[in-house]
């Protein structure tokens, strides 16, 4: 039988596949039971997550089987909401810091069960990403930026399948402390999927 796949998202600004930050989750996914995989999209710049997330997004959305789940940290969150949006069919995932609209959610009609965020309101990099969406020069030619705040407020939607939880100091420094942040992060997701096969999801 397949295992269940963890994809794992990196934040922009990347030059190493997410070394320093999502990969360190690979051993503790694979420990769970998941099989991990790392979604490498290259270095983005900020004209690069304007001009192509969607296109991350889109082609993520053709790897996606139902049941899958993923962890996205920073601008790897606000890939997956689009990819989500465009009908991945992920069953649930954690969001570690995202850079995304505070009220967004996925579509009411979405089968995830739920996306937990990790969010601080220290996170000064997620408020500059709110920044950046309201004074983005390119709606007309480029359409929605979904950058916002979510890392620093927590989600603001009243969708119950979106839980907030206390996050790290800062955007990235969970990243520096894997042992104390990745099991519980992981365990997070674990916890959730373990809920939904008791009641038979």
């Amino acid at each position: 039988m397949n295992k269940r796949r963890c994809f794992l998202l990196h934040g922009y600004n990347v030059d190493n596949g997410g070394a320093e930050t999502v990969e360190k989750l690979v051993p503790y996914i694979a420990a769970a039971g998941f099989d991990p995989v790392c979604i490498d999209y290259g270095h983005f710049n900020l004209i690069d997550v304007r001009v192509n997330n969607d296109d991350v997004g889109s082609r993520l959305v053709q790897m996606i089987r139902p049941g899958d789940v993923f962890i996205g940290h920073s601008n790897g969150c606000a890939i997956a909401a689009m990819a989500i949006e465009a009908g991945a069919p992920f069953a649930r995932g954690v969001m570690i810091h995202p850079a995304l609209q505070s009220f967004w959610s996925p579509p009411l009609d979405h089968p995830i069960e739920q996306v937990a965020v990790f969010s601080r309101w220290s996170d000064y990099a997620t408020w500059s990403a709110f920044l950046l969406r309201v004074f983005s020069p390119g709606r007309l030619v480029w359409g929605r930026h979904i950058w916002g705040a979510m890392g620093a407020t927590g989600p603001l939607s009243k969708d119950p399948r979106i839980v907030n939880k206390e996050g790290a100091h800062f955007h990235s420094n969970g990243f520096k402390d894997p042992e104390k942040w990745c099991p519980v992060w992981v365990d997070t997701l674990t916890e959730s999927c373990e809920k939904s096969s008791e009641i038979g999801l």
